[in-house]
């Protein structure tokens, strides 16, 4: 248990330097952080945009056409169409 919270801590402390230093890789290494966390199979964050997704970060583990900055066109995507309240 010990051991377990020392890796914990550890991981945590890494993605804060890489926050704080406003690398470039800080979204690659939030996606690693969280696919070992929570025990996941891979995770992609994505920036919602007019038509469509941008993504901004993936996992090691993600699919290699989720390219970074790369974009998925979505025209029958009723959450992105509709305006919001």
């Amino acid at each position: 248990m010990q051991s377990s919270r020392i890796d914990f801590i550890s991981k945590f402390n890494d993605l804060i330097n890489v926050a704080l230093a406003a690398s470039g890789e800080f979204p690659d290494n939030l996606c690693d952080y969280l696919v070992s966390e929570f025990d996941l199979e891979a995770v992609v964050i994505v920036k919602i945009k007019e038509n469509g997704f941008e993504f901004l970060g993936k996992s090691s583990y993600a699919k290699k056409s989720y390219d970074i900055n790369s974009k998925l066109v979505c025209t029958h995507c009723i959450s992105i169409n509709s305006t919001s309240t």
